[in-house]
C-alpha cells in the first residue's frame, strides 16, 4: 500500500460548516492508519477527500509523493469500502466483485481469475451466486471489501 500525506487539509460545506479544518497527517506505505472521533468530526469527509470524492478547499493530498488534489477518483489508485456496503442489490456476489473489473476493461480470463481469488480469500465461494439481500451483514461487508480489493488499489479506505 502507498504512503498517504495530508498537509493542512480543510473542507467546508457552506459558509458556516467546517467539516475538516487544517488536518495534517502521514500514513507510511504498508501501514494502517486509524482515524477516530465522535460523530460529525469529519472522519468520513477526510476519507472522501483522499479518495477524490470531494475536493479540499485548502491543503495538499499526496499519495506516494504525488499531489492528487485535482485527480479524479479513478486515477488515484484508491478504493473505498462504505459503511453501508454499497453493493448492487440486483447483482450476485460474483457479479458485484466482477463489476469494477468489467468497467475497467479487464479481459474475461483475468476477471474470472481475480473473482475466484477474492471469493477464496474472503471465504465467500459458497455465496457467489447469492444476492446481497440473501447475505448476513458480515458476508455483505466481506463482499464489499472484495469489490474494493479486486482492483488492487494502492490505498484502501475503510
Amino acid at each position: 500500500m502507498a504512503r498517504i500525506q495530508l498537509d493542512h487539509i480543510s473542507k467546508r460545506y457552506g459558509r458556516d460548516a467546517p467539516a475538516v479544518r487544517e488536518v495534517s497527517l502521514e500514513v507510511p506505505g504498508g501501514a494502517f492508519g486509524v482515524i477516530v472521533g465522535p460523530s460529525g468530526c469529519g472522519k468520513t469527509t477526510l476519507l472522501r477527500l483522499i479518495a477524490g470524492l470531494e475536493r479540499p478547499d485548502r491543503g495538499e493530498i499526496r499519495i506516494d509523493g504525488g499531489r492528487v488534489n485535482r485527480l479524479p477518483p479513478d486515477r488515484r489508485g484508491t478504493a473505498m469500502v462504505f459503511q453501508d456496503h454499497a453493493l448492487y442489490p440486483h447483482l450476485s456476489v460474483r457479479s458485484n466483485l466482477e463489476f469494477p473489473l468489467r468497467t475497467r476493461g479487464v479481459d474475461r480470463a483475468e476477471r474470472a481469475r481475480r473473482v475466484l481469488a477474492a471469493l477464496q480469500l474472503l471465504e465467500l465461494g459458497r455465496f457467489a451466486d447469492r444476492k446481497p439481500g440473501e447475505l448476513s451483514g458480515g458476508e455483505r461487508q466481506r463482499a464489499a471489501l472484495g469489490r474494493a480489493l479486486i482492483i488492487e488499489p494502492r490505498v484502501l479506505l475503510l
